[in-house]
């Protein structure tokens, strides 16, 4: 899939990155990762209803949630269609020879909020579980 196309920060909530932040390094990323991946979830449904279906069969069962590394070196998910139907970027930004067809920037947009409440659960019981495993090993 390669470089996501469109990038969300996640900030404010301090006492969510400050918990995160309490847990070992070797946890602090997948309980992060696994937290965005369950996120992005509802964008990918509505992306999938959305994908054009005529001359792009696939598109819709393609879309996949993928760990990328970044360019600062860290983790991050991307969120589209799989490298083997590479064609659904041309689908959502269009060509000289055809109009965008967009579908996944208006599931995200529809979506936004969903995810960033389910991020935001996600991560409080992520941490809590993880909190809990790691004062046991102590």
């Amino acid at each position: 899939m390669g470089k996501p196309a469109l990038s969300l920060t996640f900030t404010g909530g301090p006492e969510l990155v400050q918990a995160l932040r309490t847990l070992p390094e070797s946890v602090q990323g997948r309980v992060l990762l696994e937290a965005l991946k369950r996120a992005a979830q509802p964008v990918i449904e509505d992306a999938a209803r959305l994908a054009p279906r005529r001359r792009a069969a696939g598109v819709a069962a393609s879309l996949v949630i993928e760990v990328v590394r970044g360019a600062d070196g860290g983790k991050t998910i991307a969120v589209g269609p799989d490298p083997a139907h590479f064609y659904g970027i041309f689908l959502e930004f269009g060509t000289r020879h055809m109009p965008a067809r967009p579908f996944m920037r208006p599931a995200w947009d529809a979506q936004v909020q969903k995810v960033l409440d389910q991020l935001v659960g996600e991560l409080r019981a992520a941490i809590e579980r993880a909190a809990r495993r790691h004062g046991r090993r102590r």
